[in-house]
């Protein structure tokens, strides 16, 4: 599954310096289902920020997360096995995925990274995300660089 795309102030913040670069192997980093109401656009991409942009009407019937397991960073592309929700409950859709950092103490703080569309129905079961099988483990998305 490609990156439908990467939150601007988390690259601006990062690309400018006033980011820590982020440790995606060894630091907690969480995909967050979230409920269809979330309607991200080129301006959701720009305007959203942080985790508790995504509250509210957005998780209220998903808000299920999982965190990112056999995580490799190599050429600018962040890899990990693929993803599972587990038991996710039936009162809802769950249209997209969310990469954020769970590090921070606040979700007012932890910075969204990527998006991806999902457009599942939960049923009360699992939920497995497969990552772009371009790369072992599941490519999630790329930072710059030339593809090989």
């Amino acid at each position: 599954m490609a990156t439908e795309g990467l939150y601007n102030d988390w690259l601006d913040r990062l690309l400018s310096g006033e980011a820590t670069a982020p440790d995606f192997v060894g630091g907690t980093f969480v995909l967050g289902l979230v409920h269809t109401s979330y309607a991200p656009t080129t301006g959701s991409f720009t305007t959203d920020d942080f985790w508790n942009d995504l509250s509210g009407d957005h998780l209220a019937t998903i808000s299920h997360t999982s965190s990112m397991v056999s995580v490799v960073v190599n050429g600018g592309i962040v890899s990990a096995a693929n993803t599972q929700f587990t038991s996710v409950f039936a009162d809802g859709q769950a249209k997209d995925v969310v990469l954020y950092n769970d590090e921070p103490a606040s979700d007012a703080t932890r910075h969204l990274i990527a998006y991806w569309p999902v457009n599942v129905t939960p049923n009360g079961g699992n939920i497995t995300i497969q990552w772009d099988a371009s790369g072992t483990p599941g490519r999630l998305f790329k930072l710059g660089g030339v593809d090989e």
